[in-house]
């Protein structure tokens, strides 16, 4: 008999948007927010084959899931930026599938990491 990891394992999928209550992050969500802040500013940029060639740098990679690549890079942003955060980063995460009562608590968690807006799931 196989066990099926579908029904036990609650990440969120690559191939799709992961739907929650408005609002509500998921503990996936809130684990990216949490590295994220980490996460140095260059691992936002542009690769640059240049300075790695010269220097022998590697940028951080990007995370396979492009809705948390999407969370991450607005997390380092608004970290960085704060309101003053490029569009496009909050663009990339309503096309990632965040509606705009979960990028209210995103922004809350930013603000106050014990922000009440997890799901607990």
């Amino acid at each position: 008999m196989f066990h099926d990891a579908s029904r036990t394992l609650n990440f969120a999928r690559a191939d799709g948007p992961r739907r929650t209550p408005g609002g509500v992050l998921t503990a996936t969500d809130r684990m990216v927010i949490e590295l994220s802040r980490r996460d140095p500013a260059p691992s936002v940029a542009p690769p640059s084959r240049f300075f790695g060639r010269l220097f022998g740098a590697r940028q951080p990679s990007a995370l396979a899931c492009p809705r948390l690549e999407a969370l991450r890079r607005f997390a380092i942003h608004y970290r960085l930026r704060g309101d003053a955060l490029p569009v496009e980063e909050h663009e990339r995460l309503i096309e990632a599938g965040y509606d705009e009562p979960q990028i209210s608590a995103i922004i809350r968690v930013l603000r106050d990491p014990r922000a009440r807006t997890f799901s607990g799931q």
